[in-house]
């Protein structure tokens, strides 16, 4: 089974999933690519990002500019 995590937009961030599809087409491994939209419900379900960019800043100092 692979890692996965649901999104449920709020009406005014409905489109995400849809957007998010396209961009995963024109651009292919730039952004994740949705296992499943419904785009009526605005719900997405993306497979596994890797580590969460809070849980990176935590264990790694990061400079400006750097």
């Amino acid at each position: 089974m692979t890692p996965s995590g649901s999104k449920a937009n709020p009406p005014a961030g409905a489109f995400e999933g849809a957007l998010t599809a396209a961009l995963a087409r024109w651009m292919p491994g730039r952004v994740l690519e949705p296992l499943a939209v419904d785009a009526g419900r605005a719900w997405s379900l993306l497979p596994d990002g890797g580590a969460l960019f809070s849980d990176v800043l935590a264990r790694e100092v990061v400079e400006p500019g750097v």
